[in-house]
């Protein structure tokens, strides 16, 4: 007994916890109080427009109404990616996040805080922002939330497991994000059937519109924790439908790693041409013409780089 006392004495200490103001790795710690009470986190636009805080009332009754870090990461790098947009002179770096004049889709968005941040953004903001949840309650605690930061934000009910739920959200999407919902492997294929989903339905209502040059690409923005029991079921699954390529530039008070490991990604993806082209062509469309109309369309995705064209 002694000499088991004298090696745990012996032991290297734990690094100490995180320090509290990094609000995006709170769930290292083990202060479930935490998720009681007001969550607050400030956003910085570019000068000179002021810093704001949003408030989100926290609670233990679902996953879906309590803040998880990487909605906290994607909303701050969103503004730190339009603060460096602002700051170009031309054109801008690559694989930065560009919402200007797009509809936005937020798949699982729980308490509301990225789509309530996307809001407030003064420039670069997108036109139209609909955030969804599936569960009644959950979706009250969304409603509330957008309500008490006053945010122009569309709530509705998306459940990944009811195809016309996704569809009803499909018509007017430019960009699908979903942030942090890979947490059971089973889960993966039923979210990824749905990201496809809208993304069809949206180039198929942009098509039957006939309007090449107010048309953007349907993207997806997707962050995630590495740590995740679906994580790596859900990037093997989605490397298949889509391509995939990392966002940059984090925002610079966020340390990638903690105690050695890599926790948050964030990453853009757009359906592969021949999955486009074979799900448009089952819902009736020639696909000649959706080709030719796919190549026309004259903005750019949600980065600065078009998907790939379809083969001429």
């Amino acid at each position: 007994m002694a000499n088991l006392a004298a090696l745990l004495a012996a032991r290297t200490p734990p690094p100490p916890p995180p320090p509290l103001d990094e609000d995006w790795i709170r769930e290292m710690t083990r202060d479930m109080s935490r998720y009681a009470g007001t969550y607050q986190t400030t956003l910085t636009p570019p000068s000179p427009h002021p810093s704001f805080t949003i408030d989100i009332d926290e609670n233990m009754d679902t996953i879906g109404t309590r803040i998880w870090d990487c909605s906290v990461l994607m909303s701050h790098q969103f503004f730190h990616h339009m603060k460096l947009i602002q700051q170009s002179s031309s054109t801008p770096p690559a694989n930065l996040l560009n919402l200007s004049g797009r509809n936005v889709v937020e798949i699982g968005s729980g308490c509301g805080l990225l789509p309530i941040a996307l809001s407030k953004l003064p420039c670069n903001a997108p036109s139209k922002i609909v955030a969804t949840e599936y569960l009644p309650s959950i979706i009250n605690h969304l409603e509330n939330q957008v309500k008490k930061n006053d945010a122009l934000v569309e709530v509705r009910k998306l459940d990944w497991f009811c195809s016309s739920d996704v569809v009803s959200c499909s018509s007017s999407s430019d960009t699908i994000l979903m942030s942090d919902c890979t947490l059971d492997p089973s889960e993966s294929p039923v979210i990824l059937d749905a990201i496809e989903e809208l993304v069809v339905r949206s180039y198929e209502s942009k098509f039957r519109n006939c309007s090449v040059s107010s048309t953007s690409h349907t993207d997806v923005i997707v962050g995630y924790c590495l740590e995740r029991g679906g994580t790596a079921r859900f990037l093997e699954l989605a490397s298949s439908r889509l391509i995939l390529s990392p966002v940059l530039s984090f925002h610079p008070s966020y340390s990638p790693t903690y105690r050695g490991k890599e926790r948050y990604a964030v990453v853009h993806m757009c359906l592969k041409p021949s999955v486009l082209l074979d799900r448009i062509s089952r819902l009736g469309i020639d696909p000649t013409s959706f080709s030719n109309f796919y190549n026309n369309i004259s903005t750019t995705s949600i980065t600065s780089s078009l998907p790939p064209p379809f083969p001429s």
